[in-house]
Formats: structure tokens, sequence, C-alpha cells
């Protein structure tokens, strides 16, 4: 389980979320918030697995971490 309370002492709730067609079970201190940047990643790989139909799965992974990235900078 991923433990996704960046450092902090507090109370964590579990939530399950789909990403890229997998189910992944969290530990984070606000729902709300993990359940939305879930559904941000989602969005963004299912994009980019439109835009690249034919690359496989980890290039779709790294192209739409590279552009979550990007997207945070900008």
């Amino acid at each position: 389980m991923l433990d996704v309370g960046w450092h902090k002492m507090t109370e964590k709730k579990k939530l399950k979320v789909k990403i890229f067609d997998r189910e992944y079970s969290l530990l984070v201190e606000n729902q709300e918030i993990a359940a939305e940047l879930a559904e941000y990643v989602n969005s963004i790989m299912e994009e980019t697995r439109d835009e690249l139909p034919d690359q496989p799965k980890d290039t779709i992974a790294i192209i739409a971490a590279l552009n979550i990235a990007y997207d945070s900078q900008s």
C-alpha cells in the first residue's frame, strides 16, 4: 500500500483509486485531494494513450509523467 502522506504524523485513511486500468490502495490524509490527483493522473495517462496508441504502457507512463511535471511548472 502506498503511503502518500508526505511525512506528517496524522491519521491516514484508505483510498482505492484506479489509474490506467489498475487499482491502487493508498493511505492518504485527504481523500478528496488524493482522489482528484488520481483522476488527473488517469486522465493524462488516457490522453497520452490516445495520442500514442502504438506505444507500450511504460512509454505512455513516462510521457504522461513528463507532461504532468511540465504542467506543474507552468
